[in-house]
């Protein structure tokens, strides 16, 4: 467990609740965030700057905001991150993964 930190969708459209996991990079589907390889491959420069950038704050011991998961752990926001954090060989993220819905059907 990751602290057992909750997070709600601050605007209230979705209705959905998060908790804050430990998730092994190898449930999280590749196609859903770049890798620096993809990056050349499709000539994304920009993109490929911002997950360098992002690797070096993540080498530094910056506080970067969690990657938020869907149930299905398809990413909703942290496409970036991801792509910083396999670049640098974690094995596991810590991300803020929906758990519930708290709209009743």
């Amino acid at each position: 467990n990751a602290g057992g930190r909750m997070y709600c969708d601050p605007v209230g459209i979705t209705g959905k609740k998060f908790e804050l996991k430990s998730i092994p990079i190898s449930s999280i589907n590749e196609d859903y965030y770049l890798t620096l390889d993809e990056c050349e491959i499709h000539d994304l420069d920009e993109d490929a700057s911002v997950i360098n950038y992002l690797m070096k704050q993540y080498k530094s011991g910056a506080n970067i905001p969690p990657i938020i998961l869907g149930s299905d752990y398809r990413i909703l926001d942290g496409s970036h991150r991801m792509g910083a954090l396999y670049e640098l060989g974690r094995n596991t993220i810590e991300a803020f993964a929906e758990i519930e819905s708290i709209w009743k059907d």
